[in-house]
């Protein structure tokens, strides 16, 4: 056989290889995903997801053609959209449709997908063009609207979770109900859209019997509560319901710069027969406090500013399993005394430079450091922020006369006294997830909080997909000065002179190879 012919055969033979792996590549593929959280790739959850689907779900992706050529998002997003068609097993197809070059636009405002102004570099310069990067979920004749699409880390969970909850035919919803007369809802406007579009959220009146839809309900500070307004929530609790509660043991007053101990506070109370105790003591730290002003962001340090690290919660509970830090306002330590059948755990904590301050509540800035340093010369330990517990709850009205209130009539005849098996969260801030100050660490705070809403309406698996969220590598993570000086200094250096050393190392080797095997070459060594 001839050199030419051994040449054609192989030729051939690659190609049939080729055309083989190209008819097979949308049942049988791979990716090469080298992301440390393996963000683009779905995880098991999402893969096996056709097994819960009786009917076809049918994803529409709508986007703009010229954001395609320009940003490298709109790609990453067909991406994973086809990779939960591949996996479904026929159960969930996939259309992309471009709304301008097709003339769609009427279709997308039935379903609410708009164009979004979205920035782009092109020609060497960055401008902002309006796109669409919506997508439409359909099950039957329900649908799911994800009107725009600005990043790829959160999509999975949106897209599995928003499938799920079509195909269940079961809204998630999220009561919020205020226990506190100085916040408004407006002050939850961040959390409230966070939740969407997986949870829907409804304001919740005090007082009032928690309506059955509610699967979630949030509790938000504690101070103008009384046992009137209690009794429903505990008995919502004692249905089965799960609550999260962020309350404070010491009222803060900034108007006077001081705080004011709640004693025989009836939430409280109420908590402490869940098996939660709330002190009446204020957290201090000494880690500064990420704030943004108008410069860009600095870093200060106010002890009752208390930053949470990943070092100080738990790694086993899927609320803090991939914990991106927290900061939490004039937090009151937790204890835990559990009743019989409840279980609990702490698991988020101060470090273990913190400290309390147990009387004489002076938060102004000017003076905070000198009650720091002598709170930590007896008090200095790690302390509980947030808790956890489940189990069958004991009433806190059980040995107590249904409340009444002069001039409202409430139909409550009888009371349950024993929950059937629930779960609870207690978070020692009632300021966390309200925007009420400037920090970068607001984001954090409110996924915390979503993390636990997931957690209490039982979607654990869905908490792996949410918390692969990309982590941050900012440097003001390094929470010591000198230390973030210090690695500033390093990479400095890996990219000045490393880096271009190495570049220049390897041609010159390059170079000196060639020479090496064109000299043996020409001597008939090779």
């Amino acid at each position: 056989m001839t050199k030419r012919m051994q040449e054609i055969i192989i030729s051939g033979l690659v190609l049939l290889v080729i055309l083989f792996i190209g008819f097979n590549s949308a049942v049988y593929f791979f990716r090469l995903d080298i992301t440390e959280n393996k963000m683009f790739t779905i995880t098991d959850v999402s893969k096996n997801l056709f097994q819960d689907i009786p009917e076809q779900v049918h994803i529409t992706y709508y986007v703009s053609e010229k954001i395609k050529n320009l940003h490298p998002l709109p790609l990453q997003i067909e991406d994973m959209l086809n990779e939960y068609a591949a996996y479904s097993k026929g159960k969930i197809t996939l259309t992309v449709k471009y709304p301008i070059k097709q003339k769609l636009e009427n279709e997308t405002q039935a379903l609410n997908i708009y164009p979004i102004s979205f920035p782009v570099q092109e020609q060497g310069e960055y401008r902002e063009i309006q796109v669409y990067m919506g997508v439409a979920i359909q099950y039957l004749d329900k649908y799911v609207v994800i009107p725009f699409i600005n990043q790829i880390e959160t999509l999975e969970y949106e897209l599995t979770s928003s499938i799920r909850n079509l195909v269940k035919n079961k809204e998630k919803v999220v009561g919020i109900l205020l226990g506190r007369s100085d916040l408004t809802f407006q002050h939850y406007q961040a959390l409230v859209e966070k939740f969407s579009p997986t949870f829907k959220v409804e304001q919740v009146a005090r007082g009032e019997d928690i309506p059955e839809n509610i699967s979630v309900l949030f509790v938000l500070g504690n101070a103008d509560l009384n046992e009137f307004d209690l009794f429903p929530i505990d008995q919502y609790i004692m249905r089965g319901g799960k609550v999260l509660f962020a309350v404070e043991g010491v009222n803060v007053n900034l108007q006077y710069m001081v705080g004011f101990k709640l004693e025989n506070q009836p939430l409280l109370n109420m908590l402490a027969r869940y098996g939660v105790v709330v002190k009446p003591e204020l957290v201090v730290d000494n880690l500064p406090v990420p704030i943004r002003d108008r410069l860009g962001i600095i870093m200060q340090r106010y002890p009752y500013w208390v930053v949470a690290h990943n070092d100080f919660v738990s790694k086993t509970n899927p609320i803090t399993s991939k914990f991106g830090g927290a900061v939490f306002y004039w937090a009151s330590p937790l204890e835990l005394k559990l009743p019989d059948d409840v279980e609990g755990e702490l698991i988020v904590n101060s470090t273990d430079q913190s400290a309390v301050i147990k009387d004489q509540f002076n938060i102004r800035p000017d003076q905070v450091m000198v009650q720091y340093e002598m709170a930590k010369k007896d008090s200095m330990q790690s302390y509980g922020l947030v808790a956890v517990v489940n189990g069958s709850f004991p009433s806190y009205f059980s040995d107590k006369d249904i409340p009444f209130r002069k001039g409202e009539d409430r139909k409550w005849e009888d009371k349950e006294t024993k929950s059937i098996h629930t779960r609870l969260v207690v978070v020692g801030d009632a300021d966390i997830g309200a925007a009420l100050f400037d920090t970068t660490n607001l984001y954090s705070n409110i996924v915390l909080l979503t993390n636990c809403a997931e957690w209490l309406s039982n979607d654990d698996d869905l908490l792996q997909i949410k918390n692969r969220s990309a982590q941050s590598m900012d440097l003001y993570k390094i929470q010591d000065k000198e230390k973030r000086a210090n690695a500033a200094g390093i990479i400095y250096v890996l990219n000045q002179f490393f880096v271009p050393l190495l570049v220049i190392g390897i041609g010159v080797w390059r170079y000196f190879s060639r020479k090496k095997k064109q000299k043996l070459y020409e001597q008939g060594s090779v």
